[in-house]
């Protein structure tokens, strides 16, 4: 299963894939995140308007892409994912913006050559399946956070149609399911209870009554707190319970060192590369 190779150190878990490194939720990244010695990498899932599951986080293109600059799809704005075919995503750039952006200041800092730098630009958006192939041939482990599809045609299907492919594909022992939308949680529990799950959890959706029990009525294996939320008393109940603690989204080296100090079983980064040596 997911954890059974924790050991007691704390777990790298590459958010978006080491997206500090090549662009976010790209197989770039996740190769980047797997030669870092990741111990898990992160992603996003969505639906394409033509039901084929993509790996990008947020629900609208024009950060991550060159969408907005394409006339044949100005009158699309604000270019929700869920509006277009996967043909349609597959043609868009998601590498440029992190060479033009430089969101991590990694291009500045001269951390890439010019021919990764050459390589990043018109990068393709995965697919779940690509992505969880990857994961299988490569014997790493993957994190799926399905994001809530409220007011989108996928949000009915999206749980049943992750399950399946994980079904399809054997990867029950290399994957965690992830989400802010508890009832998708519930519905991976009902439909294939032997894959682990994680509540994610900000300030805005912590719900009424104790983290604790919210968590034990879920089922989860995992809690996801978002690290401006993580209380010492939370985490000691939490991790008394049996259950992993994995902070999101921690980049600094000594908020690691902190963190590891105070129990937490895992980090989700931007910087898997610097875990290691920041919690040792």
């Amino acid at each position: 299963m997911f954890f059974d190779a924790y050991t007691g150190s704390v777990l790298a878990l590459a958010h978006r894939g080491a997206r500090s490194l090549a662009p976010e939720n790209t197989l770039s990244a996740v190769q980047k995140a797997l030669d870092a010695g990741a111990y898990a990498w992160e992603t996003d899932v969505q639906m394409s308007r033509d039901g084929h599951l993509v790996l990008t986080h947020d629900n609208t293109l024009s950060r991550v892409t060159n969408v907005a600059r394409l006339p044949a799809f100005a009158a699309r704005k604000p270019w929700r994912v869920a509006d277009f075919t996967l043909e349609e995503l597959r043609g868009l750039d998601f590498g440029s913006f992190f060479v033009d952006d430089d969101p991590f200041e990694q291009v500045a800092a001269g951390a890439f050559s010019g021919n990764e730098i050459l390589g990043f630009r018109n990068m393709i958006l995965p697919t779940l399946e690509e992505g969880l192939r990857f994961t299988r041939e490569h014997n790493f482990r993957i994190n799926v956070e399905i994001k809530d599809l409220h007011g989108t045609p996928g949000h009915d299907v999206v749980v049943e149609k992750v399950v399946e492919m994980v079904r399809h594909l054997d990867l029950v022992d290399q994957i965690l399911i992830s989400s802010f939308n508890f009832d998708y949680l519930q519905r991976v529990r009902l439909l294939m209870p032997e894959i682990p799950t994680a509540a994610l959890m900000e300030a805005a959706n912590l719900g009424e009554g104790r983290i604790l029990e919210t968590l034990v009525a879920l089922g989860v294996q995992a809690w996801h707190p978002d690290r401006e939320i993580l209380q010492g008393n939370d985490l000691r109940q939490v991790l008394g319970e049996g259950m992993y603690v994995n902070v999101w989204t921690v980049n600094d080296p000594r908020e690691m060192r902190s963190l590891v100090v105070q129990g937490v079983t895992g980090l989700i980064t931007d910087f898997p590369q610097i875990v290691r040596a920041a919690a040792d």
